[in-house]
C-alpha cells in the first residue's frame, strides 16, 4: 500500500510493516491518536506472510467504522501460494461502563470514570479502588501517620490493618470474604474508624521503629459488608516504606541517597546509620552518648552499656563481655551461643532436687513459678504430681516450695490433693498472678479428670496467697460442665488483659466439644477483681474444626505490642488446612489475641499457620520475655514432631514483639537429633545471666547426651538481635533408658527429663533468675516417682 501514513511510531512505513504471519490493525481514524500498543491482533496461517500489506478499506457497510484489508500473499487454499486478501469489518471497542474509555485501556472498566483518576498510582482507577487508602504526609520510623480512607458510605466503619513481612501469602486477620494482607506476617488490627458525611474516615496510627531486614510495612483498609462479610471490600495495600522520611528533611527515603537514609542499604539495628558506616551495633548518630554511660560514642569501648563495669578486669566492659566473670581478652565464642569458650556451660548451677518418694507419683510432670505467694521478696515454685496417691489412686497433688536466701526450701509450705480417684489434680499448675490485688501472688491448679456431675468434665481451682503462703481450701473453682471435656488441661495467668490492675487467668481444654465438633477445644479467660475472678468467663474462644485441639497450649505472654494491655496466645495443634484440593492435616496454628480496655479481642489479631503436616504447631505456647531488650514482650510455640533433617527432632518458633504485633519471620530453635521431641517443655527463663536480655529454656524429653534417651533441657540466651540459636547450657537426667518393650514399641523406664521446664523467677534473691526442670518418670528410690531439678542463674 504505497504512501500509507506512518501511524505505528516504529519508523517503518505501513505498506511493509510486517513480514511475519501477523497483522496489526491500526488504521488512523477519528477515534483519536493511535495507541503505543495494538488493541487487536489478526493472525494468518503458518507461512502465509499475513500482513505484508495492509490497507484501510473505508466504511464499506455503513456502520460508522472503517474496515481493514489484509493481504496474505502466500495463502494456500487448494493451490500452493495462490494468495488471498481478507476484509475485516470494523467495530467499536467494548466500553462496558459507558464512560467513553475502551475497556482495554480503562483503569476501571467496571465503573464510569471518564477522568481516569488513580491517586495511589497502582494502575487501578479510584472508581474501582474503593475504599481508597492514602496517607496524609510523610512519616518517620517510630512516629505516626494519619491514614485516610475515602469512598465509604456515611457512617460506615472501616478496619485498618498493618503487617510487617517480606512477601508471600499470609493468614487473614479477620473474615473478610477472602481479602487479606498479602504479607508473610498476616496482619494486626491497628484500629477502626467511622466515615464522616463525605464518606471519608481517618485514623492516626503509629509507625514501627524497626522493620525486619529486606521486609516491608504495609497497611490495608477493609470494610465488612453483608452477612458474614459476603460483600466485604478491601483497599489495595499501601506500602508505608514508600512514605518514610527518616531524617525528616522533606525528601522521602525512596528517592534519597544519603548516609543513614538510603532504604536500599542495610541498617540491621535500625538506628538510622547504615551498617557500612557503623562503628558498633547500637551506635546512635543522633546522640553523643547512645548508651548513657557518660562516655562519648566515638570513644566508647562498649556501646551497649557502662564502660566502667568490668568485674573480671580483662579490659572488656561487662555489657559487651561474653564471659563477664572470667578474664577473657580474646572474647572467643566458638559456638556462637553468647557465652565465651572459657566460661562455657557455667551460666546455670545445680541447686538441689526434690522427689516424690512414692512409686508412679509423676512429680515434676508440670513445674512453674508460683510468683511470690507470701510477699517476702523471694520467688516461690509450684510442682504437680498428677498420679500421686494419698487415700485415692491417682487423685494427684500440687505443692509449693518457698524461695529464700539459701534457695528453695527443703519442705513444702503448702500442698493440696485431688480428693477423688483418677482426678489428676496437679496435671496443670501455674502462678495466677495477683487476682484480687492484695499484694500476694496466687496459684491455679488444673484437674482435667475431675467428675463434678459429668464424667471427666475437668475443673480448675485458685488458691490465694497470704503472709504464710497459699491458703486452703480453694477460693475459686470452675468446672467444665460437659462430659469428657477435661477442662483444666491447661491453666495459666493471662496477665492483666483489660488494664484494671487485677491479674486474670486462662483455663483451657484441648478436648472440649461443642456444636457437633468433637474435641475442637476451647479457652476461657476469667477477669480478676477485688473479690477474685468471676466464675463466668469474660472471654471464650473455641477451635475452628473437629479435633483441632485448641487450648493444648494457652498462656499470657505479656504486652506484645506495648499498648498497655497484656495479650494471650493459644495453640491449636490439630488444625487442618482445607483450603486446597488436598487437605493438609495437623499443620496447627498459633493465635494471638490482643488485650484492651474491654478485654481480649473476639478474633485473633494475628495467626500463624504451621509449615508441615502432622507437626502440630501450637502443642505448647509460652511467653519468652523480652529477649532482645526492645521493650516489647516476645513469645514462642513448639511443635514437638517437627522434622528438619532429623525425624521428630522437635522445634520452637520465637516471635519478637513490635508496635503492630509479632515480627516475621520467627526464629527457629530445633532439636537436631532423631526423635528428641524438643519443645515438650518450654518457658521464659527470665534473665539468668544478668545481661539485660531475657532468656528461654526448652526441654527435649528423649534427647540422648551421654546416656540413651535421658532427656535434656536447653538454655538459649537473649541478645540485642534476639535469641542465640546455639544453646548456652544443657541439663540432663543421667538416667539411661533401658527395658525396651517390643509390645508397646517403647522404653519402660524413660526419665522424661525436660518434659516440663519453667522459669522460676529469682528464688534465692541474688539478682539472677533461676529455672526448674521436671523429670516425671525418674527412678529414684521408687519407680517413676519423678524428680524436680532446681538451677540458679549467675554471671558466667
Amino acid at each position: 500500500y504505497p504512501g500509507a501514513p506512518e501511524i505505528c511510531d516504529d519508523g517503518v512505513v505501513q505498506d511493509c510493516d510486517s513480514t511475519e504471519a501477523e497483522a496489526e490493525a491500526a488504521c488512523a481514524s477519528d477515534f483519536g491518536a493511535p495507541l503505543s500498543e495494538a488493541d487487536v491482533f489478526l493472525y494468518g496461517e503458518a507461512g502465509g506472510h499475513a500482513g505484508l500489506s495492509v490497507a484501510c478499506a473505508g466504511d464499506t457497510n455503513g456502520d460508522g467504522t472503517d474496515e481493514v484489508l489484509v493481504a496474505v500473499h502466500r495463502y494456500d487454499n487448494g493451490q500452493t501460494d495462490e494468495g488471498a486478501v481478507f476484509l475485516y469489518a470494523g467495530g467499536y471497542l467494548p466500553d462496558g461502563d459507558g464512560d467513553g474509555v475502551a475497556d482495554a485501556i480503562d483503569l476501571c472498566p467496571a465503573a464510569a470514570d471518564p477522568e481516569q483518576l488513580d491517586l495511589d498510582e497502582d494502575g487501578v482507577g479510584n472508581a474501582c479502588d474503593i475504599p481508597l487508602l492514602a496517607a496524609d504526609g510523610d512519616v518517620v520510623y517510630g512516629g505516626s501517620v494519619q491514614l485516610v480512607v475515602s469512598g465509604l458510605g456515611v457512617g460506615e466503619e472501616v478496619q485498618l490493618h498493618g503487617a510487617i513481612g517480606a512477601g508471600g501469602a499470609g493468614p487473614c486477620p479477620v473474615d473478610l470474604g477472602g481479602l487479606c494482607l498479602d504479607v508473610g506476617a498476616g496482619g494486626a488490627l491497628l484500629g477502626v474508624a467511622t466515615a464522616d458525611a463525605t464518606g471519608v474516615a481517618t485514623l492516626l496510627v503509629n509507625v514501627p521503629s524497626f522493620v525486619v531486614a529486606d521486609g516491608e510495612y504495609v497497611v490495608q483498609a477493609a470494610v465488612p459488608r453483608g452477612a458474614a462479610g459476603a460483600a466485604s471490600v478491601a483497599s489495595e495495600l499501601l506500602d508505608v516504606q514508600k512514605l518514610l522520611d527518616w531524617d525528616g528533611d522533606g525528601m522521602r527515603d525512596v528517592i534519597e541517597v544519603a548516609i543513614g537514609t538510603d532504604p536500599s542499604l542495610a541498617d540491621t539495628d535500625g538506628d538510622g546509620l547504615i551498617d557500612s558506616f557503623e562503628l558498633r551495633p547500637h551506635y546512635d548518630p543522633l546522640s553523643a552518648d547512645g548508651d548513657g554511660d557518660g562516655v562519648d560514642d566515638d570513644a566508647d569501648l562498649c556501646l551497649a552499656g557502662d564502660d566502667n563495669l568490668d568485674v573480671d578486669g580483662d579490659g572488656v566492659p561487662d555489657a559487651c563481655d561474653v564471659c563477664p566473670a572470667d578474664a577473657d581478652a580474646t572474647q572467643t565464642d566458638t559456638d556462637g551461643d553468647g557465652l565465651g569458650d572459657v566460661c562455657e556451660g557455667t551460666v546455670l548451677v545445680a541447686a538441689g532436687t526434690r522427689e516424690a518418694n512414692q512409686a508412679h507419683a509423676s512429680v515434676g510432670d508440670v513445674v512453674a513459678s508460683a510468683g511470690d505467694v507470701n510477699g517476702d521478696g523471694y520467688d516461690d515454685v509450684i510442682v504437680g504430681a498428677p498420679e500421686y496417691d494419698d487415700t485415692r489412686t491417682d487423685e494427684g497433688a500440687a505443692a509449693v516450695y518457698l524461695g529464700g536466701p539459701g534457695g528453695v526450701a527443703a519442705t513444702t509450705v503448702w500442698a493440696a490433693l485431688g480428693h477423688q480417684a483418677d482426678a489428676w489434680f496437679g496435671a496443670a499448675v501455674a502462678s495466677a498472678g495477683d487476682v484480687n490485688g492484695d499484694g500476694y501472688d496466687d496459684v491455679i491448679v488444673g484437674i482435667p479428670y475431675w467428675n463434678g456431675g459429668q464424667n471427666d468434665e475437668g475443673a480448675a481451682k485458685i488458691y490465694l496467697g497470704s503472709a504464710s503462703g497459699p491458703v486452703s481450701p480453694a477460693a475459686w473453682t470452675v468446672e467444665g460442665d460437659v462430659a469428657d471435656d477435661r477442662y483444666g488441661w491447661q491453666v495459666d495467668s493471662a496477665g492483666d488483659v483489660n488494664g484494671d490492675g487485677y491479674d486474670d487467668v486462662v483455663v483451657a481444654s484441648r478436648y472440649g466439644s461443642s456444636d457437633g465438633l468433637t474435641e475442637r477445644g476451647r479457652a476461657d479467660v476469667y477477669l480478676g477483681g477485688p473479690a477474685g475472678p468471676s466464675t463466668t468467663p469474660a472471654w471464650s474462644f473455641a477451635g475452628e474444626m473437629a479435633y483441632a485441639g485448641l487450648g493444648a497450649g494457652a498462656a499470657g505472654v505479656g504486652d506484645v505490642n506495648d499498648d498497655g494491655y497484656d495479650d494471650l496466645v493459644v495453640g491449636e495443634p490439630g488444625w487442618d488446612d482445607t483450603s486446597g484440593e488436598v487437605t493438609v492435616a495437623n499443620l496447627g496454628r498459633v493465635l494471638l489475641f490482643a488485650g484492651s480496655a474491654t478485654g481480649l479481642s473476639e478474633q485473633p489479631m494475628w495467626v500463624y499457620v504451621g509449615d508441615d503436616d502432622y507437626t502440630g504447631i501450637g502443642y505448647r505456647v509460652s511467653p519468652a520475655g523480652d529477649v532482645n531488650g526492645d521493650g516489647y514482650q516476645d513469645f514462642m510455640s513448639a511443635y514437638d514432631r517437627f522434622s528438619n533433617g532429623e525425624a521428630d527432632e522437635g522445634g520452637v518458633r520465637v516471635w519478637l514483639g513490635s508496635p503492630i504485633g509479632p515480627v516475621m519471620p520467627p526464629r527457629l530453635l530445633q532439636g537436631n537429633q532423631f526423635e528428641a521431641y524438643m519443645g515438650r517443655g518450654l518457658d521464659a527463663a527470665g534473665d539468668v545471666n544478668g545481661d539485660g536480655y531475657d532468656d528461654v529454656i526448652v526441654g527435649a524429653e528423649r534427647y540422648s547426651h551421654g546416656q540413651n534417651l535421658e532427656g535434656a533441657a536447653f538454655l538459649f540466651l537473649g541478645s540485642a538481635s534476639g535469641l542465640h540459636t546455639a544453646e548456652a547450657w544443657i541439663g540432663e537426667s543421667n538416667q539411661v533408658a533401658t527395658g525396651y518393650d517390643y509390645y508397646c514399641d517403647c522404653y519402660t523406664n524413660l526419665a522424661r527429663y525436660g518434659n516440663a521446664v519453667a522459669g522460676a523467677g529469682d528464688f534465692d534473691g541474688d539478682g539472677y533468675d533461676d529455672v526448674i526442670v521436671g523429670a516425671y518418670q525418674y527412678d529414684g528410690g521408687q519407680r517413676d516417682e519423678g524428680r524436680v531439678y532446681f538451677y540458679r542463674g549467675q554471671m558466667p
